[in-house]
């Protein structure tokens, strides 16, 4: 029937997208409203706070530069902590979503720090591709994606804490 794909937990072979789009309701079936609530939270943050100092460009100051830097830091990961806990209950290391403690998941002491490290490498690679042209920039920031996720994956199943370029490297491994 040309492409089809493995459901990895329940090993169904999925067919169409309709398929797929079944399995994932069966998945999220007595949680529907937390999943809401947890992807609901970085959107209304980055509503109320995100781009909220840079009214004026031309009147932009050091400190609401800096603000800008934090909060979207904060947005990032946020999102990321979303990410990590659909992923989480997607493979069935929890059974109900908490969407207050998900949000937060990626600012634990687990995780934080590295992160922050690869995000600050893998932007200051991808700016350094870009400077060549924006082909090769955008190139990079496809190959680099995964690294947070690949992070996140070598911490929970082995306790090891992999560096940025390890991360960095077998995302761009993947993405080829």
């Amino acid at each position: 029937k040309g492409d089809c794909y493995v459901n990895f937990i329940t090993q169904d072979v999925l067919y169409t997208s309709g398929d797929i789009k079944r399995e994932a309701k069966a998945q999220l079936r007595g949680n529907w409203r937390s999943a809401v609530i947890l992807a609901l939270i970085p959107s209304l943050f980055s509503v109320f706070f995100v781009g909220t100092t840079a009214r004026d460009p031309m009147n932009q100051t050091l400190i609401a530069d800096l603000v800008d830097v934090f909060l979207n830091i904060i947005h990032t990961f946020l999102l990321l902590g979303v990410s990590f806990t659909f992923l989480d209950f997607i493979r069935q290391r929890i059974e109900f979503i908490d969407p207050l403690q998900g949000v937060i998941k990626a600012f634990r002491k687990k995780y934080f720090t590295n992160l922050l490290l690869i995000k600050v490498t893998k932007y200051f690679y991808i700016f350094l591709w870009s400077l060549l042209l924006l082909v090769p920039g955008i190139l990079k920031a496809y190959s680099y994606s995964q690294a947070e996720y690949i992070y996140k994956d070598i911490v929970d199943r082995t306790g090891v804490q992999p560096t940025a370029k390890e991360c960095m490297q077998e995302s761009e491994r993947l993405m080829k």
